[in-house]
């Protein structure tokens, strides 16, 4: 049986464990944020590479859809406008949902909006404690995606205002909403 776990820390750093990012960390960025810094350009370059080294093993696993599109910008700078939770509770052994809405645009061109549906999801940590009132959820900086010996997705990402999300899963799937369906 699955548990759906649901936490929200109420401040950063707080116990629920796993949530912060393996490689593109906060110390690195905030690092890279203080100017030129050869050492930190390096250590960079190095935690980006052992990351693409251990996504490419796993990568066979997620959907193609999935893999182009996050291969062509990672998502990066999207914003994040509906995050929803379903269940199927009326099954004999209900599944949770969550679905991600993000929207690429720059000014008034839209680049992509889309929907990540995470389906059967076994953990779901939020750190929403920097959100602010006048934002969309966040917009997407980083995430990193990790699949395990249970044959379980975990996809980790933080937003540009320090907020982080993980939702661990048995199936991550990329749909993208048409262009002409966009307000």
């Amino acid at each position: 049986m699955c548990l759906l776990v649901f936490r929200v820390c109420v401040r950063r750093g707080s116990d629920i464990g796993g949530i912060i990012l393996k490689y593109l960390t906060w110390e690195l960025l905030d690092s890279a944020q203080n100017g030129d810094n050869p050492k930190v350009d390096k250590d960079w370059g190095n935690n980006c590479d052992k990351y693409y080294a251990e996504y490419s093993k796993i990568k066979k696993n997620l959907p193609k859809k999935l893999v182009q599109q996050y291969e062509a910008d990672g998502f990066h700078d999207s914003i994040i406008t509906t995050i929803s939770i379903t269940s199927d509770g009326f099954q004999r052994k209900p599944t949770r949902n969550i679905s991600v809405e993000l929207c690429k645009m720059w000014g008034a061109t839209v680049y992509y909006r889309g929907i990540l549906l995470y389906q059967d999801v076994s953990i779901f940590c939020a750190d929403m404690s920097h959100i602010k009132n006048n934002t969309a959820i966040g917009e997407y900086l980083y995430g990193e995606f990790y699949f395990d010996k249970q044959e379980r997705f975990t996809h980790n990402f933080i937003f540009t205002d320090r907020n982080e999300i993980l939702i661990k899963c048995r199936k991550i799937v990329w749909n993208e909403i048409e262009k002409n369906s966009i307000n």
